[in-house]
């Protein structure tokens, strides 16, 4: 969804035992798993090494700041909940079943 909106976007998927060299060269770093839905959980991936700039994006709907999103944020760095995906998926899912 991003793609038609930011021409010559690159996206990829990354390999969790890739992260940790790869994560450098993003601008943008989501979290696809559900580590952040329970408490105790490890975070998905350590934050040092991306770029001062880079955007850090959750899934993860509830709770709405994860301690991976929390630590993004006490690192300076720009941060999207996940609840942000719900509200674009919500009219999608009611025209897909027929409720809207």
């Amino acid at each position: 969804m991003l793609a038609p909106h930011h021409r010559g976007l690159e996206m990829r998927a990354i390999a969790a035992e890739d992260i940790d060299t790869a994560k450098a060269d993003e601008d943008i770093l989501i979290n696809t798993t559900s580590l952040g839905l329970h408490d105790g959980d490890d975070l998905p991936c350590g934050l040092d090494g991306l770029k001062p700039d880079a955007l850090v994006a959750d899934i993860i709907m509830i709770p709405p700041v994860t301690p991976w999103m929390a630590e993004a944020e006490k690192k300076g760095l720009k941060t999207h909940a996940g609840k942000h995906m719900l509200d674009y998926q919500r009219d999608l899912i009611g025209s897909f079943i027929g409720a809207l």
